[in-house]
């Protein structure tokens, strides 16, 4: 595959990383039950419908019960335990919302990943990479379960701050050309995405990381902070090394499986630190939630408000890694104070849950 079909079919994917889609169409009452009908319009929830009817003709294409993957991130570098635990210091007490209690502590599962659809990639391929945080112990009501984990709250981040997508009626209109596999339709991609969406995708495709645990992760999408009831704020979330400047060095650089290699190398003496930081950009009546141009880290500076503390642990054994498929990451399986906003968050809220339900029922995991 050359660099111009990979990058195709990267774009084609990244946006609905999950593994299979559900037949059919999204009706109002499955809308209802996502609590985001006060996010997306009618025709917006019809484009939506589009992809996931075009999504769902490609899989039944390729795959088979008991073996469906992820579209994308299909490949784990790891699944690793960890313990999330929340500054006692807060300085902005504003943003002590939701599990953000200082001096909480919980417990966390984290998946890293490659954004292929490859699920036996080549590590040293450019790709852009993935950060899924499932924190246990959270009590209340969830905008969407977690099909195994009732008591979770997930985070899902990348390894680059933006999105090439950002509308639903792009999106849709993306997903049809690309599938119908002509090179008249493949031409016109780039004018459905515009400029910055396909240099968007490009960067994303073009990146190359040395360890996971030494990786800047990005939410790319806003979330609410905070009850509705008590003017909450806007936030999006960043996790990096507690040791941004630490020179990563490891024997582990070659071989399509050298992340997760190196990612064991690490853990396998000494526990590795993360934080989890928030970006905020005030209350939520005063910003425009679907334009992502307006996140200058400058003036609105992401904020460390937790660590991420892995301690040292085998994660690549035959039973983890089973366990690990079988997660559903989802940022919907949320309480309300950490919501998705915007439009591409709820596109995300309907196709993510089709996808990851359609997967456990063909692998049986339901």
């Amino acid at each position: 595959m050359n660099k111009i079909t990979q990058i195709l079919f990267f774009i084609l994917t990244i946006n609905l990383s999950t593994q299979s889609i559900a037949l059919g169409t999204l009706s109002s009452q499955e809308s209802s039950r996502y609590q985001i009908t006060d996010i997306l319009e009618p025709q917006e929830v019809n484009d939506t419908q589009r992809v996931v009817k075009t999504l769902s003709d490609k899989v039944l294409s390729e795959y088979v019960k008991g073996y469906a993957r992820r579209n994308v991130h299909a490949k784990a570098n790891g699944c690793v335990k960890s313990e999330f635990k929340i500054n006692n210091n807060l300085k902005n007490t504003t943003l002590a919302k939701g599990i953000f209690k200082p001096g909480a502590s919980y417990k966390a599962l984290i998946r890293f990943s490659n954004g292929s659809t490859n699920g036996s990639g080549d590590d040293r391929d450019g790709d852009t990479r993935g950060m899924a945080i499932k924190v246990f112990g959270v009590n209340g009501t969830k905008l969407i379960k977690d099909p195994i984990y009732k008591d979770s709250q997930d985070f899902v981040l990348l390894s680059h701050p933006s999105f090439f997508l950002n509308d639903t009626k792009s999106s849709a209109e993306f997903f049809e050309r690309f599938d119908a596999g002509k090179i008249s339709d493949f031409l016109h991609i780039p004018f459905d995405i515009g400029l910055n969406g396909t240099i968007t995708a490009a960067k994303m495709l073009s990146q190359h990381i040395d360890n996971p645990l030494f990786t800047q992760y990005y939410s790319v999408t806003p979330y609410q902070l905070g009850s509705k009831d008590i003017n909450p704020h806007v936030v999006r979330y960043s996790v990096r090394s507690c040791n941004p400047n630490m020179q990563v060095k490891s024997d582990k650089t070659s071989g399509k499986n050298f992340l997760r290699d190196s990612m064991q190398e690490t853990l396998k003496n000494k526990s590795a630190c993360m934080e989890f930081m928030l970006q905020d950009r005030g209350a939520l009546s005063g910003v425009d939630l679907n334009n992502y141009d307006n996140w200058d880290e400058d003036k609105f500076p992401f904020v460390p408000i937790a660590q991420i503390i892995i301690p040292p642990q085998t994660f690549d054994t035959a039973g983890n890694n089973t366990m690990c498929e079988k997660l559903s990451y989802n940022p919907w399986h949320s309480i309300e104070d950490h919501k998705p906003l915007g439009v591409i968050n709820a596109m995300r809220g309907m196709v993510y849950d089709k996808t990851s339900n359609v997967r456990r029922t063909m692998n049986n995991d339901n």
